[in-house]
């Protein structure tokens, strides 16, 4: 058995030669899966689609923007490009917490008003990346008297946990005119 940089090249070749051999339903469902990270507010499990999500960050310097909403932190320079940053928290649960370098930002790809556009999302923790497949998704309950409902997607079932999958192009921002 080699290692080439911490893999066992091995069990490589073996999961190759499975994948190579797979016909039918199970292949469809192997490609049908699609990455999600998870993160946590408040004691609940959220989770962002992994192509939306460009960077993870602890957090760092924010420009509060005067007359700007509650939930918009400010902005912040990243690598030359400036990006509104958004509490989750404060957008699903209404509360905020003391903010310091164990508060994480995700830097998320979102579509607003037509365009590409990068934000910062303040969340809790960072748990983990998981594979969804169709049949871990169910259909969120509808519910609209409820804070931040606008913004989930579908729920996820994984093994006992429930995650709740939200769509980053319905995340609003509210940037204060200039």
């Amino acid at each position: 058995m080699s290692e080439t940089a911490g893999i066992d090249l091995t069990a490589a070749e073996e999961l190759a030669v499975d994948l190579g051999s797979r016909h039918g339903p199970d292949e469809s469902e192997s490609l049908a899966k699609e990455q999600y990270l998870t993160f946590l507010i408040a004691d609940k499990e959220y989770g962002v689609n992994i192509l939306n999500v460009q960077e993870i960050r602890c957090w760092g310097a924010v420009t509060p923007l005067p007359g700007s909403s509650d939930d918009l932190k400010g902005v912040m320079n990243l690598r030359g490009a400036i990006i509104p940053i958004v509490d989750l928290r404060y957008k699903m649960t209404s509360s905020e917490i003391n903010y310091n370098v164990r508060t994480i930002v995700i830097v998320l790809h979102m579509k607003c008003e037509g365009k590409d556009r990068l934000i910062g999302a303040v969340v809790d923790a960072v748990s983990d990346v998981c594979d969804v497949g169709e049949e871990n998704l169910r259909e969120a309950p509808e519910v609209t008297d409820k804070i931040g409902v606008e913004y989930i997607d579908r729920l996820a079932q994984l093994g006992e946990r429930m995650v709740i999958l939200l769509d980053t192009d319905k995340i609003s921002i509210d940037i204060p005119d200039e």
